[in-house]
């Protein structure tokens, strides 16, 4: 498993969030406490802007560098398992939400969204890409 190199600031507050698990809505309930219930200041922006995705990179956007414009404290999600993390980001004691969802539940959330992909359908048969194209005569 790849480890993230990431420097934990102490004015960051970081979201480990499985998909379908309750993201927006705990980035959303955060961000209002933080502000004081100030639900004007959450409406003028995306919560993608107020609590940027550090794995996502794309085009204009790039989550690391849109979290460290904004104002302290400064809010952050991944989907990615806390320990996937190098050890030193671990030593730094950072302030960090885990939301625990039965994965059952984040399944079926899912599957909707994913039910005529090729790759899932192949997922759910029980083969890889690989597979599948090696098992063809």
């Amino acid at each position: 498993m790849q480890k993230i190199l990431l420097t934990s600031l102490p004015y960051f507050i970081y979201f480990l969030i499985l998909s379908f698990a309750g993201t927006t809505w705990m980035q959303e309930l955060t961000y209002l406490i933080l502000t004081d219930g100030d639900f004007q200041a959450a409406k003028r922006s995306p919560v993608l802007e107020r609590s940027p995705q550090l794995e996502l990179k794309f085009a204009e956007y790039d989550g690391l560098d849109i979290a460290e414009s904004l104002k302290r404290p400064r809010l952050m999600k991944t989907h990615l398992y806390y320990r996937m993390f190098e050890e030193t980001f671990r030593r730094q004691k950072p302030k960090v939400i885990i939301v625990m969802r039965n994965l059952k539940v984040g399944f079926i959330y899912y599957l909707p969204l994913h039910l005529f992909d090729p790759e899932f359908l192949l997922f759910l048969g029980g083969l890889s890409r690989t597979e599948r194209t090696r098992s063809k005569p």
